[in-house]
Parts: structure tokens; C-alpha cells; sequence
């Protein structure tokens, strides 16, 4: 498991960025520079050029990374480590007391249709 949440570097003028999501068992997710992985069967991802997307399987997100360009990014989602879970979202983001619910205005928008089997890059925001 890694020790950290997050680390970045920036290659070619484009943030490449690590993310690591971890449940109590395993990193549920994995990002490194363009590369993405999930490990939990019951969530759904979708991603297009600019961004990537983890729905749970309520279909609630729970990881959102979006360039806004190429040297700034969005990062949301639900974030576990040290006993503490931090919360990055619309809104916002918060660090409530270890055990606690999540923060009554927490929300990530979806930026994605899914299943994503057959919307894959889809955006809610799409026409097609």
C-alpha cells in the first residue's frame, strides 16, 4: 500500500499526477501519470481526453480528476489515511473528526454517463 496520497511531476508542460485511494484492505484506486487502475468490481469508471471518473456502486462519485489545463488539475473525492477521511467536493473540502458522516453539503457532480460499457467518454453535458 502506498504511504501517500498524492505526488506529481510535471512532464511535457502536463501534470502527471499519482493517486492512491485506499480502502481498508486494498488501494481501491490507483492513478500514475496516464495510467489508472480499480480495484473494487462494484465500482463503474469513465473518462475521457481531460478527465476520469470512480462512481461506487450507488453510483455516487467517489473520485474525480479533471485538467483544467495542462498544469492545473481538479481533484475530488473521498480520501482515507491515518484515521482520518477527507473530503474533496464541490463545495469544498473538509477533514471531519475520524467515524463521522460525511460533511450534509458534500456533492461531486458527475461529469460522466454511465454504465460506462456503453457510454464510455460520454459526458452528461453531450449531446451525442
Amino acid at each position: 500500500m502506498a504511504s501517500h496520497l498524492f505526488g506529481w511531476l510535471k512532464e511535457a508542460d502536463i501534470v502527471q499526477v499519482q493517486v492512491f485511494l485506499s480502502d481498508e484492505l486494498a488501494p481501491s484506486i490507483v492513478m500514475d501519470g496516464q495510467e489508472f487502475t480499480v480495484n473494487n468490481r462494484l465500482w463503474d469508471k469513465n473518462f475521457d481526453d481531460t478527465a476520469f471518473e470512480v462512481v461506487n456502486e450507488r453510483g455516487d462519485v467517489v473520485f474525480q480528476f479533471l485538467y483544467l489545463t495542462n498544469a492545473i488539475v481538479s481533484i475530488k473525492g473521498v480520501f482515507t489515511g491515518g484515521g482520518y477521511t477527507f473530503f474533496a467536493y464541490d463545495e469544498g473540502f473538509a477533514i471531519p473528526p475520524a467515524g463521522s458522516s460525511p460533511p450534509p453539503d458534500f456533492h461531486i457532480s458527475k461529469l460522466f454517463r454511465y454504465p460506462a460499457l456503453i457510454n464510455h467518454g460520454r459526458r452528461i453535458s453531450s449531446s451525442n
